[in-house]
């Protein structure tokens, strides 16, 4: 039977190993985690210190960065204090915003085990600060903007988790947001838990559509015999530069014949189109699904008088100096004209907003028309005076017309009586929710084979 002595040894023994697995426990969860989005790799800090100090200097450090796309839906990151059973959680709405933004910091301070919020009345102050305010600024309850952000019981904002909004500047770069929380501990004494996680804004860009033709062939046989046949691929790309989602359509169409064009396309008129328009005739978007024509009074263009042009015609807003976001270039359908110089749209413009301001409100906003586009107005059929019936120029799609590997392929079919005529190609899609669009100039052509004229 075991003496009293060796009773008292083993239990002692016993107690020294479970203190000292505890204190390795203590020591692994002292750590600090980033959830980056699913399929990509967290990233992980230092671990604290565990003598209850303050650890102001812990840095994350990304071991690799994923793609930036708008499925980066959360970036979080979560700061643990083993020893008191607190830990702090911050998480950004997304990992990279535009410029001017409103984005969404969550913070929330919880019990460790059990994951309740702490109690209010435990929380003595929590401070938001941006290392770089060129990047950033905080807006507090008022709707004033500051580089720090402090949370305490005087402002009344105090709460164990909420949100906190972050204006975006007009600089493009990385900076870092810091939270300091001080929790009162039961002896009465304040620990502070600091977190921080990392914030990219990026100037203002949109995605992008561009359209390329690679080769010509005269189909001699089969269903397309006597056709030509020019390829051509368009590359989609979102904001941040990566292959558009597969599965993103693209509606791609021509313009073939021009009923009515604007500056920079009067010279080019072959010789069976109508008789040029004046070089000052302009177009402007305007919200609710208009498009107007803009020139001088004495002009005598009128679309009513036009009866060629109807709902069957499209507006193509064509690249210039001035005008060209991706935005509102393409193609738009027309789907009545109600005016001398006024078109219904089917879809309706909503580029070139206003600013929110600060909260993000849009009660007040308005979209802003933009004027001074180079337009073009027509379907996919032209006249052929020659056999005196429509040329046509259409596209074909092998294999589809959806965005694979951020690639569409088409086939752009016409009549041989379509050689040295020109035409305006366009392609439009919705990438991460916003319109883009593109339209090009392209000139028909066939080494060998003589352009036809009017004169038959």
């Amino acid at each position: 039977m075991p003496t009293l002595r060796y009773i008292i040894y083993a239990a002692t023994l016993a107690s020294l190993i479970l203190l000292s697995g505890c204190d390795n426990a203590t020591r692994d969860l002292e750590s600090e985690i980033t959830h980056t989005p699913k399929d990509s790799t967290p990233v992980i800090s230092d671990p604290s210190p565990d003598d209850g100090s303050s650890d102001n200097n812990s840095s994350l450090v990304p071991i690799t960065t994923p793609p930036a796309n708008d499925n980066n839906e959360t970036n979080s990151t979560v700061k643990v204090d083993a020893k008191n059973a607190y830990k702090l959680a911050l998480t950004l709405s997304k990992s990279k915003y535009q410029q001017y933004e409103i984005g969404i910091l969550h913070y929330s301070l919880k019990e460790l085990y059990t994951d309740a919020p702490l109690e209010n009345n435990i929380i003595r102050k929590i401070v938001f600060h941006v290392d770089d305010n060129r990047y950033c600024k905080f807006v507090d309850y008022t709707g004033k903007e500051t580089t720090q952000l402090i949370l305490d019981s005087e402002n009344n904002q105090m709460r164990s988790e909420n949100d906190i909004r972050i204006k975006m500047s007009d600089h493009s770069g990385t900076t870092q947001i810091s939270v300091t929380a001080t929790v009162v501990l039961p002896d009465n004494s304040t620990r502070e838990l600091y977190n921080t996680i990392p914030l990219v804004v990026m100037k203002n860009k949109t995605a992008s559509i561009t359209v390329n033709p690679y080769g010509t062939k005269w189909v001699s046989s089969g269903e397309n015999a006597g056709l030509f046949v020019e390829k051509y691929v368009f590359h989609v790309v979102d904001k941040y530069g990566n292959k558009a989602k597969d599965g993103t359509y693209l509606q791609i169409g021509v313009v073939n014949d021009p009923k009515l064009y604007t500056l920079g396309y009067a010279s080019q008129a072959d010789a069976d189109k109508i008789p040029p328009q004046p070089n000052n005739v302009t177009g402007t978007l305007k919200r609710d699904k208009v498009f107007t024509v803009d020139a001088p009074p004495s002009s005598p263009i009128s679309l009513l008088q036009n009866t060629s042009i109807d709902n069957e015609d499209s507006v193509v807003i064509l690249p210039n100096k001035n005008k060209n976001d991706p935005t509102y270039l393409g193609g738009w359908d027309i789907q009545n004209i109600t005016g001398d110089r006024t078109a219904t749209l089917v879809d309706d413009y909503t580029g070139n907003p206003a600013q929110p301001d600060a909260y993000g409100v849009d009660d007040n906003i308005t979209i802003g028309d933009v004027s001074g586009l180079t337009f073009v107005i027509g379907d996919e059929d032209r006249y052929n005076p020659c056999s005196k019936t429509l040329a046509n120029a259409a596209f074909y799609f092998p294999d589809g017309a959806k965005v694979k590997d951020g690639l569409v392929y088409a086939e752009l079919r016409y009549q041989p009586y379509m050689v040295g005529k020109t035409v305006f190609v366009y392609a439009n899609a919705v990438v991460d929710g916003e319109r883009v669009g593109i339209a090009r100039e392209i000139h028909l052509k066939w080494e060998g084979l003589a352009p036809q004229t009017a004169s038959c």
